[in-house]
């Protein structure tokens, strides 16, 4: 008897000990949990995104990130309301929503009152597969946009600066062909080429400009005049001209602008 009562004494100890292992090794999985929780909640907190889930019928389950400032909303403010009632004044936010929550993956970008935002829909699925919702992560590109607009206002009036000069405005590679990348209409008249058959390299100024010309040397990195002879009967030309600098030093290409004149 004493035997037996031993024995279920050492299983007894054994199942304690097991189940304080298992329990020691539960709080250090739910401590791992919670610290990354918080590195996800610190990382999610302080990038320029929302991040946001919605269940099978729209409402949110999930809404944070600090670009929710953005757009006037708190971490968790809309969390148990319906993205379709909060966006109802915008239907393109409600057909996204809609997409995503029938099983379509997308990335789409929606621009606000007071912000721009570039969108990734990512459905979920339960275990059979059948849609159970979905998570969005949107970027805040709103100075994304203000600069691309910006630049495409400055090569606008660039554009009308250089149209508008009396005389042919000239963007080239520093390479043996002087590949141009940009020219104004005016290089017709100076050359009776048209900028098209410059910029697709059907010609090349190396091919008017006069052998003793051709070969005087670098941009050099500063404004300089001069005139050059121009093989084929063409007007000597008023030429200012500089260089663009690339890596190291090396001069990458060169701007410059020419006018035709007669011949003395």
């Amino acid at each position: 008897m004493a035997d037996h009562w031993a024995d279920e004494v050492a299983v007894l100890r054994a199942r304690v000990a097991e189940l304080e292992r298992a329990e020691v090794e539960r709080r250090e999985a739910e401590t791992l949990l919670r610290e990354s929780r918080t590195r996800m909640r610190t990382v999610v907190s302080n990038a320029p995104i929302v991040l946001f889930a919605l269940d099978v019928n729209g409402i949110f389950t999930v809404s944070d990130g600090k670009a929710l400032e953005g757009i006037g909303y708190k971490p968790g403010q809309v969390v148990g309301q319906s993205v379709f009632e909060i966006y109802a004044d915008n239907p393109e936010i409600s057909e996204h929503c809609r997409r995503a929550l029938a099983g379509e993956a997308f990335t789409t970008v929606v621009k606000l009152p007071t912000a721009a935002y570039e969108t990734r829909y990512t459905p979920m699925h339960d275990a059979q597969g059948n849609p159970a919702g979905c998570i969005g992560v949107a970027t805040d590109i709103t100075e994304r946009l203000r600069a691309e607009e910006a630049l495409r206002e400055s090569e606008e009036r660039f554009r009308l600066l250089a149209e508008n000069i009396p005389g042919a405005i000239y963007l080239c590679r520093n390479d043996a062909r002087f590949t141009m990348t940009y020219l104004n209409d005016a290089i017709v008249a100076l050359t009776g080429y048209t900028k098209e058959q410059f910029l697709s390299q059907e010609v090349s100024i190396a091919d008017l400009i006069h052998a003793d010309d051709l070969g005087r040397g670098a941009w050099g990195g500063c404004l300089r005049r001069r005139k050059a002879r121009v093989s084929g009967g063409l007007h000597h030309r008023d030429h200012a001209a500089g260089g663009c600098g690339g890596g190291a030093g090396a001069v990458a290409g060169g701007t410059g602008a020419a006018r035709g004149r007669a011949h003395r």
